[in-house]
Order: structure tokens, then sequence, then C-alpha cells
């Protein structure tokens, strides 16, 4: 499963990759979820995050990264990432 899932990350940074122009502004939202109430606790969603959020920032991304944030804080995250002006938005999530 982890395999796929890199498979599928790199996939979308490389098709991310064909899109750059110079002066073009990028952004990303970054949520990775590890602990939970009603659910069993994942071990990789912050990792990957983490991971992720670096590999973008090094392609020139204005990244904004959220740990183990409840539905209410997500929201609101999402909500503001949407309203930014950007030429090319990614937003990705990790979690149940």
């Amino acid at each position: 499963m982890q395999n796929i899932k890199k498979i599928i990350i790199l996939l979308i940074l490389s098709l991310l990759s064909l899109n750059m122009i110079v002066g073009q502004t990028k952004k990303a939202l970054i949520i990775g979820n590890d602990d939970y109430i009603e659910f069993a606790d994942l071990r990789f969603s912050i990792n990957e995050s983490y991971k992720l959020r670096g590999i973008l920032s090094e392609m020139g991304y204005d990244v904004t990264l959220i740990m183990n944030a409840t539905r209410d804080e997500m929201l609101q995250e999402i909500n503001s990432f949407f309203r930014k002006e950007s030429s090319i938005s990614l937003f990705y999530y990790s979690g149940h």
C-alpha cells in the first residue's frame, strides 16, 4: 500500500512540474492526521506530510502544513487556502 501511495505522489508531482513556468505562483496545503478518537491511529500520515512539504518547498511552492487538526480547523484552513490567488494550487490530505 505504501508503494502505491509513493507512486501516486510521484505521478502528481511529475505532472505538476510539467506546468512550471517562470513567474507562476504556487501554493500547497498539506494536512496530515495521525491521531483519531473514534478510529485507529495512523503511523505514517505525519511523516508523509513532512516529506511532501520538503519536496514541494524545493519546487518553489509556498506550503502550509497542518497536523492533527480538528474538522473545524481543517475547514477553516481549506477555506482560507482557496481564497488566496495562485497560478497553481495543490491540496493534499493524508489520514482517514
